[in-house]
């Protein structure tokens, strides 16, 4: 049971970094190649990141009169993290064409396997639920951004910092 725990807690913790590094990687990608974002689209993903935040605290007890207190309190870091999102997401595709690093069958194949192993769900139904545009569109996009992170990974040059080295915010 120990070695239960312990494998799942580095697991979660190599998960997290690794999450931060994409995060970081991300956006020193976009302020190295600022891109012109619509504002139309800047606006559809704004409201696409409200409400989400507004469904995950009201499933915590949040009323409505104080979401919005809190959504108009940060109402600019909504903005900025969908102009990143965006930004990000042009860099991304931009890559995945240039250096063909997009997804195919056998990367799908080989993800719904890996869902499979993590969930235990059998993968005719994992298969059943990403055969719905919207579901698919995230998992295919998803490994194209792997292969992009794993290509700027491999071309850039990175530094290990101890932890409280780390600067929460790139420039």
């Amino acid at each position: 049971l120990k070695d239960t725990i312990k494998k799942d807690i580095e697991q979660n913790e190599n998960k997290r970094i690794e999450s931060d590094f994409k995060n970081r990687l991300l956006k020193a990608l976009v302020a190295a190649n600022p891109v012109e974002v619509p504002p139309s689209l800047l606006k559809e993903q704004k409201q696409s990141l409200i409400a989400d935040m507004q469904k995950r605290m009201s499933e915590q007890g949040l009323g409505e009169a104080e979401f919005k207190a809190y959504a108009d309190k940060w109402d600019k870091d909504f903005e900025s993290s969908a102009s990143e999102m965006i930004q990000s997401g042009f860099l991304v595709d931009t890559i995945a064409k240039e250096k063909n690093l997009k997804w195919t069958e056998a990367d799908l194949e080989k993800k719904f396997d890996e869902y499979t192993a993590q969930t235990g769900i059998d993968k005719a139904r994992i298969k059943e639920f990403y055969s719905r545009p919207e579901q698919m569109n995230r998992v295919t996009y998803s490994i194209t951004e792997e292969k992009v992170m794993a290509f700027l990974l491999s071309s850039a040059k990175v530094k290990e910092v101890s932890k409280d080295k780390l600067k929460e915010n790139l420039g």
